[in-house]
């Protein structure tokens, strides 16, 4: 019998199609909001201040807290990450009736990792600990293996993170998802199918006043980093179950490949702070 699946895409269950993606944008732009509208979400909340947010809209998702669990269980915050992981793949979450993993953040996530890295450190004489050359190349080898093992679950998967901007020698000025390392954005961006900027901007109303409301660019100027599938509008709704509805159908119009002109920074979407790439180092880093 071959090991291999030789039938075609629309023959096959919808549960072997699934959406990865990866939203950045600044805090409060909607992130953790849009990513709790996709089928059955389980949090891994790292961000504390998202749980509100979670809650009110979708007080039926499954949130495992890493910083309160990891205080009451007295062990470090990687561990019950690790345990979360584990539990995706041994059919724990799958059993809880779990849709999709929801990973909040992927910033904050790297920050722990680097915690863990400079915790197992040794000090030197003057009771310094130091951060090396040695040390980048481990937070980014560990953090390619923690995006490949999120990338692999069997469920939907949004991976939530900060915005970042990135100014090359012209002036012009990039944003991309926040890590520490200069390769990561785009390196990260790859294990995903979908990547998106989510934004906020004004739009008017049928009675002319204006409300702000929240969009997800997936296909706009070059100096965004974004990535899309042909089922998905240039600009979409934060509402991700009806991605999820667009991918899976298979009647599903296919969007012409192109740009949107929507740009963040035009629509009040984005006024943001001028910034440059940071590097942090020692053991002060969060």
């Amino acid at each position: 019998m071959s090991l291999l699946n030789l039938s075609p895409l629309r023959e096959r269950a919808e549960d072997t199609i699934l959406l990865r993606a990866l939203l950045h944008g600044d805090s409060g732009a909607g992130k953790t909001t849009a990513a709790s509208k996709m089928p059955r979400p389980c949090f891994l909340l790292t961000e504390p201040n998202g749980l509100l947010s979670i809650r009110a809209s979708n007080p039926d998702a499954i949130v495992v807290d890493v910083v309160s669990t990891s205080q009451n269980r007295n062990v470090s915050s990687m561990q019950i990450v690790r345990e979360f992981f584990t539990a995706a793949l041994d059919g724990t979450l799958a059993n809880a009736e779990v849709k999709t993993v929801v990973i909040d953040s992927l910033t904050e996530l790297q920050r722990m990792l680097r915690d863990e890295i400079m915790s197992s450190k040794r000090a030197g004489p003057n009771g310094e600990v130091k951060w090396t050359l040695e040390d980048w190349s481990t937070l980014t080898d560990r953090m390619r293996k923690l995006v490949r093992t999120i990338r692999d679950l069997p469920f939907h998967v949004v991976a939530i993170c900060l915005s970042d901007t990135e100014t090359d020698d012209s002036g012009t000025r990039y944003v991309v998802p926040s890590f520490q390392g200069k390769k990561l954005p785009n390196e990260v961006a790859g294990y995903f199918n979908v990547v998106g900027y989510v934004f906020r901007r004004s739009e008017e109303n049928e009675d002319g006043s204006q409300v702000l409301s929240h969009r997800v660019l997936l296909r706009g100027a070059s100096n965004y980093l974004t990535k899309s599938l042909p089922q998905l509008d240039a600009v979409e709704d934060p509402n991700m179950s009806n991605w999820v509805k667009k991918i899976m159908s298979n009647d599903a119009p296919v969007v012409e490949a192109g740009v949107s002109d929507a740009d963040p920074k035009e629509t009040g979407g984005a006024k943001k702070r001028r910034r440059s790439r940071r590097r942090t180092t020692g053991a002060t880093l969060a």
